[in-house]
């Protein structure tokens, strides 16, 4: 089962981002070094400076990307334990799984019965 289109062009724009922020990380950290080569102190300020940036949106985008995949998942995982357990108790006699669903906190499930 695929991800939608949508989802993976999100995917491959986001980590296309983090490649290319890192690269220019990277670029700017060795012109900085070749400009200031002899002055450590000053050279690491400007490290700092241009590497805060641009490691906070890529360790932003990455939490981001991990913290809501899983989340997605596990409702959609919920949901369909909650479809499966509702007809497990729909071929309960009716007090028995009246008895289950108050136990689980569950809605009423739909009946097809006459109230009595």
């Amino acid at each position: 089962m695929g991800k939608p289109n949508g989802d993976r062009a999100r995917t491959w724009a986001g980590l296309w981002s983090v490649i290319v922020g890192l690269a220019v990380l990277g670029i700017l950290v060795f012109f900085a070094m070749l400009w200031l080569r002899d002055d450590q102190v000053e050279l690491a300020g400007i490290i700092g400076a241009i590497a805060s940036p641009i490691v906070a949106v890529v360790s932003a985008y990455l939490g981001l990307k991990i913290g809501t995949e899983p989340a997605a998942t596990a409702q959609a995982t919920r949901e369909e334990t909650n479809k499966h357990l509702m007809a497990i108790l729909a071929d309960l006699p009716p007090d028995q799984a009246t008895r289950y669903i108050q136990m689980l906190n569950l809605p009423s499930p739909p009946t097809s019965l006459p109230p009595r």
